[in-house]
């Protein structure tokens, strides 16, 4: 789930869950959208998550249980809603808490990739660490922690586009602060296929969404 809308990734991956009990697919603006970027994607998945409170009465839904999900750009999401800083975002006076995120290869550390050029995590940021400080601050996960819920970061040893220890940081720097959060390195897997519906492990990846299992791989706690 990436912040360009040509990226199809967050397409396959909200078709495969589609349909399931409970299951509710958010949709932002991505770059080269009206108002996407700092701060409309945010205020879009903000106010997202907070349609859930008026849908919870018709499709029974236990507030106390909503667990974050996503992929890539989407696992920076995912955890950001899981913070303190998301509540600045909040349309209404009682948000919609997250009580767990599951994160596929997130996107974990905006300032150390935009001060490495790489992403477009400038453009979505509106400029660079040095120029917008107080955004990257309050939207980068590794900046947020301790979160305060429980965490399962999934990432592929193989990843090409955000390599496997930008996970081992963030579960570092969470386990520091406090949070309970589990690595598990899907071996030989790069970035996409951890969110593809066709790929062998996909089963196991549910079941961890799920939390009754644990997905293929050597889990860190």
């Amino acid at each position: 789930m990436g912040w360009c809308g040509s990226e199809t990734s967050n397409y396959r991956f909200g078709r495969s869950r589609a349909g399931r009990r409970n299951d509710q697919f958010v949709e932002y603006r991505r770059l080269g959208e009206d108002g996407a970027g700092y701060p409309g994607t945010f205020h879009d998945v903000a106010e997202a998550t907070d349609v859930l409170a008026r849908l919870a009465p018709s499709r029974k839904l236990d507030l106390s249980q909503v667990t974050a999900l996503g992929h890539s750009a989407g696992g920076q999401l995912a955890l950001w809603l899981a913070s303190a800083s998301r509540l600045r975002f909040a349309p209404s006076d009682a948000p919609v808490r997250i009580a767990r995120v599951v994160a596929l290869a997130p996107v974990t550390d905006l300032r150390g990739i935009a001060e490495a050029k790489k992403g477009m995590i400038r453009e979505v940021m509106g400029g660079t660490p040095a120029q917008r400080a107080d955004r990257y601050a309050e939207l980068s996960p590794l900046d947020l922690v301790p979160l305060g819920v429980p965490q399962v970061v999934i990432h592929g040893t193989d990843d090409w586009l955000l390599p496997f220890a930008a996970s081992e940081r963030y579960v570092a720097a969470a386990h520091a602060k406090g949070d309970d959060v589990t690595l598990v390195p899907i071996r030989g897997m790069g970035h996409l296929a951890v969110a593809d519906p066709s790929s062998a492990v996909w089963p196991s990846l549910l079941a961890a969404v799920r939390d009754d299992a644990q997905p293929a791989g050597d889990s860190r706690s």
